[in-house]
């Protein structure tokens, strides 16, 4: 069994090109996705510490507000967004070759 032999013909240019894109670009590649997702993931977990912060400070003037402030209700917070009103698709109709419609 045999892979095969060098092509003499191809030069020294085509050969760096080679090994840039099969082996240096395809590393790179991998080394820049891993570090955005890294990154993504470490301003999530910023903001959920800013925002459980914000959370304990609101909690704390609740709780020196007196005993009028209601602990159940939820805390309000910058972050927070209203729901926004899903838009009605129509029906999806049976458009197979030899079916009726109940219509």
């Amino acid at each position: 069994m045999s892979i095969g032999t060098p092509d003499p013909t191809s030069g020294t240019r085509r050969q760096a090109l080679e090994q840039l894109s099969f082996f240096y670009a395809v590393g790179a590649l991998t080394l820049f996705l891993a570090a955005a997702a890294l990154g993504r993931l470490s301003v999530q977990s910023l903001r959920d510490v800013a925002l459980a912060k914000r959370r304990v400070a609101q909690a704390e003037t609740a709780a020196d507000s007196g005993p009028a402030a209601d602990a159940t209700a939820p805390m309000a917070t910058a972050d927070t967004e209203t729901p926004r009103p899903v838009a009605s698709q129509p029906e999806p109709t049976n458009s197979a070759p030899g079916t009726t419609s109940n219509e």
